[in-house]
């Protein structure tokens, strides 16, 4: 048995997303394991349809079992983010592929080991000094380094670059770096956040634009609501048959998710807080929270909100990270909680054999979000937040054929193949 993991948001999941799973099992890989985002992402902003969605269509194109990363990490910066999702998947895995714009780990891990010197860390400290924001300081640091160093390394421009760095980081700060291999394959088709497709790969990015754009297109014009709006239909070449018919059920449902749709209540939790109330926010420095409360006061809509507080110290996505963990109460203090369980949310029948394999067995895993409650303090702590977060998730839907049912973590119910 070779397992295999995988740290993913699937949003929506997509043929590229497909490719890097056959590779897997090209690799010899037998059973495939996956943490993936919860209903809320790392770029600051709620997941197009729900993670149980996104879990069934990684269940039905190859992935075994879909473990989730809690909220608190899944919203936060690359760092966090893949040290959970390494943490979770070293209990079942050995191997670790993702996708890379470099195709090369040999050059993902020597960047990842010039990141932890002292002497690239206190070049970032002095361009941060200078005004930009950190990924370019880091940028600049990884490129002064690289004209010293023989050893071919990145600067670190491509999204999923960066995050196979950070898990390589990661498993060496988890002391797993002997337990864990990596493989990378080289990402196919458009880049990340590109609004352009190639072949039949398109990224997520371009994916949730056609499905938001059509959402608003039915809303405004008051046209028939069905999956056959021709926009829609456009996805259809760059997902799996299967990934996409999960898709046009939660169209069809409205369980569409439009962060768009918490402005007001956004807007309105901002403006009872104080400064202070902002400073144990993940990100939150340099008095940013000043910039928040005046551009809440004069902004109409999210989008607006964003670009007021921008600066060059604060990119988009730290922007929109902060302000939606301010929103849902996410702190400091959840970003220190160790792992208290791992939540599946899918399994099939190879998903049972990872199960018990399971490395750690005083490691709680539970299928169901209520069972945490009893666990511990830091498993109380985590589950009620994400049970909170899946309810305001709820209030993100555009609500198509009046479908206004809410997404209860307590009664949901886990996927099974």
């Amino acid at each position: 048995m070779k397992i295999t993991g995988i740290i993913a948001e699937f949003n929506p999941f997509h043929n590229g997303h497909k490719y890097i799973i056959d590779c897997a099992k090209k690799n010899n890989s037998t059973h495939i394991a996956a943490a993936i985002s919860g209903n809320f992402v790392e770029r600051g902003d709620s997941a197009v349809i729900s993670k149980f969605a996104r879990a069934e269509q990684a269940l039905k194109n190859g992935v075994d079992l879909v473990f989730e990363i809690p909220v608190s990490f899944s919203l936060s910066g690359a760092n966090y983010y893949a040290k959970a999702g390494i943490s979770i998947l070293s209990s079942v895995c050995n191997e670790i592929v993702f996708g890379s714009e470099c195709g090369d780990i040999d050059i993902l891990k020597n960047t990842a080991d010039l990141l932890d010197t002292y002497e690239v860390n206190e070049l970032i400290k002095q361009y941060i000094k200078t005004g930009i924001n950190f990924p370019s300081a880091r940028e600049k640091a990884l490129k002064n380094q690289k004209l010293l160093n023989q050893n071919k390394i990145l600067t670190l421009k491509n999204p999923n670059d960066i995050l196979g760095v950070e898990y390589i980081r990661a498993a060496k700060e988890l002391n797993l770096q002997s337990n864990l291999k990596f493989k990378t394959f080289k990402r196919q088709g458009a880049e990340h956040n590109s609004l352009l497709t190639k072949n039949e790969f398109a990224s997520a990015s371009y994916l949730r634009n056609i499905i938001l754009n059509s959402l608003n297109a039915n809303k405004n014009e008051n046209t028939d609501k069905n999956i056959n709006n021709e926009n829609i239909e456009h996805c259809k070449r760059f997902m799996p048959k299967s990934a996409f018919d999960i898709l046009v059920n939660e169209y069809n449902s409205g369980r569409i998710s439009d962060i768009n749709n918490l402005y007001l209540a956004v807007k309105a939790k901002i403006l009872l807080k104080n400064e202070e109330m902002f400073y144990n926010i993940t990100d939150v420095s340099e008095g940013i929270e000043k910039k928040i409360i005046k551009a809440a006061q004069n902004s109409k809509t999210l989008d607006e909100l964003y670009f007021n507080v921008k600066s060059k110290r604060y990119t988009l996505s730290r922007i929109r990270r902060i302000i939606l963990n301010s929103f849902l109460d996410i702190d400091n203090s959840y970003l220190q909680l160790p792992l208290p369980y791992l939540r599946v949310l899918a399994f099939n029948k190879k998903g049972e054999e990872i199960l018990k394999t399971a490395k750690n067995k005083n490691l709680n895993i539970i299928t169901s979000l209520k069972k945490a409650e009893n666990l511990n303090d830091a498993a109380k702590k985590l589950s009620k937040k994400e049970f909170d977060a899946g309810n305001i998730y709820s209030l993100t839907y555009n609500e198509v054929n009046n479908d206004k049912s809410f997404l209860n973590e307590y009664t949901q119910k886990i996927i099974k193949k």
